[in-house]
């Protein structure tokens, strides 16, 4: 028709693919239909987006189910993203008075969570911006989140903190301010995806009062270090260190006795609003008769 009518032809088609339940499409006379308010009013709508994004790659068919979508949001979101937010906050409001001093001597660590987040930016702004791999671009965002996760558990910063000189207060605020850059990054990179829970994130960073709005902040600058001053009395959206969460910083490192370190599990996120563990995922619905098959398109 485009054609017929003399119209240039567009330089790209995306075309979505069909969401699966229990291996089939969505189908009104088959009752396999799933109202999106039933994901929303357990998950929220946050995860909602995060997960069919997640979970399904963009362009091709998918399966869903509850139980693998209360899996990935508790290992991923709860766990991985959820409780780094918690506990960079407890840690800097315990030990800074929720004022964090800026860095003052980088190290071969902190260059390679520097370097991990350059990847990180470039790699999600080209297969979302440019390849429509919504999968593969938060991949790699959350492939940073456990990077940071991981530079927290090797760096130590709850032992570093028993240090009183003035050159272990300057490690433990390199610590820290490294980890709540990362934070301030990642803001960036999710808000296309988790909007309210990146807003709370920045507003509780105390962000916007040296970069201004989330909205306002490029992708491709994400990467661009050390020019945000974290001051949590600032934030609008605190953290608070609620429910003995400022105590439990160190209790959740405990050592096994073969050197790993146990944590206190899912649940125990105080960000407000950002990936607390779900209840147990709920009994199986009656299968909706309101909703017709549909594809993914109209999901996300």
């Amino acid at each position: 028709m485009l054609m017929a009518q003399g119209l240039p032809l567009p330089g790209r088609i995306a075309a979505n693919g069909w969401l699966m339940v229990g291996g089939e499409k969505m189908s009104k006379s088959n009752l396999t239909g799933i109202k999106p308010q039933d994901l929303t009013s357990h998950f929220g709508v946050d995860a909602y987006r995060w997960y069919f994004l997640r979970a399904i790659a963009f362009g091709q068919d998918g399966s869903f189910s509850w139980e693998d979508f209360s899996a990935r949001y508790t290992s991923e979101l709860a766990n991985d993203y959820g409780n780094l937010a918690s506990r960079v906050a407890a840690m800097v409001n315990k030990y800074f008075g929720g004022e964090l001093p800026a860095s003052a001597a980088d190290g071969e660590a902190e260059r390679a969570v520097h370097d991990g987040l350059a990847k990180a930016v470039a790699e999600a702004d080209r297969k979302i911006g440019e390849e429509l791999d919504f999968q593969g671009g938060i991949l790699a965002v959350f492939d940073f989140v456990k990077q940071v996760n991981g530079y927290i558990t090797e760096q130590e910063p709850w032992k570093v903190a028993k240090d009183t000189s003035d050159e272990g207060k300057a490690r433990l605020a390199t610590i820290l301010y490294t980890a709540a850059e990362s934070l301030r990054a990642m803001a960036v990179l999710l808000n296309p995806i988790m909007p309210d829970t990146s807003q709370k994130l920045w507003d509780s960073l105390g962000a916007e009062a040296s970069l201004g709005a989330l909205a306002d902040q490029r992708v491709q600058e994400a990467a661009d270090w050390g020019s945000c001053r974290f001051d949590h009395h600032q934030g609008r959206g605190a953290l608070p260190a609620s429910g003995g969460e400022a105590d439990r910083v160190e209790a959740d490192r405990v050592e096994t006795s073969s050197g790993h370190r146990t944590s206190t599990g899912p649940g125990t996120s105080t960000f407000p609003g950002l990936c607390a563990a779900p209840s147990p995922v709920p009994p199986a619905r009656p299968p909706s008769r309101s909703r017709p098959g549909g594809s993914i398109g109209g999901w996300v």
